[in-house]
């Protein structure tokens, strides 16, 4: 069962990856990560719930991470290497970039190795919760700040940054205010 498991999930995110790939082409980078927030967010609360119950079939439960898998893979999972490139200044986008992953690695490091004491502690429907509610706060972060890099140039990014506004959705967004 597990191995069957792991093959899904494998499956899984090696077809979002290449959807994501089209998708990146015809859509904003914004709605992706939108998308993908909302999907990981509705996916793990409803696993939650459905976790809190006792439940014989195995499938349902096994659908939604699946369906968790997909959305966290078409933007939270692909999006920040490819923004990373995007966002950061010039003069530090290697050294950064760097420094991103691997504080990204560390922190998944990490919950990876709690995750037993979590799962103790909680039960896997508070896993779940904890990374449906996570999900749903990171959605409305990113919703209220991430900039819209499609069809941007680098240097009208870096603009973006160098005003003082850090909410995207309270910006001018016309071509005459030069927003991202």
């Amino acid at each position: 069962m597990a191995a069957t498991a792991t093959a899904a999930t494998a499956i899984t995110r090696l077809v979002v990856t290449v959807v994501a790939c089209v998708l990146l082409l015809k859509v904003t980078r914004r709605a992706l990560v939108l998308v993908s927030g909302a999907g990981t967010a509705a996916a793990t609360l409803a696993l939650a719930v459905l976790l809190s119950f006792e439940q014989q079939s195995v499938l349902l439960p096994l659908g939604l991470i699946l369906v968790y898998v997909a959305f966290n893979t078409l933007g939270f999972f692909l999006l920040p290497g490819l923004m990373i490139g995007e966002l950061l200044p010039t003069k530090v986008r290697g050294l950064c970039g760097g420094y991103i992953f691997c504080l990204f690695n560390v922190i998944l490091f990490g919950f990876t190795k709690l995750f037993p004491v979590m799962n103790q502690s909680i039960g896997m429907p508070g896993m779940f919760g904890l990374f449906g509610v996570s999900a749903a706060i990171a959605t409305l972060i990113l919703f209220l700040m991430l900039p819209e890099t499609k069809g941007k140039s680098l240097i009208q990014i870096e603009q973006y940054y160098q005003k003082p506004n850090i909410l995207w959705v309270t910006r001018n967004k016309t071509a005459e205010g030069q927003s991202v």
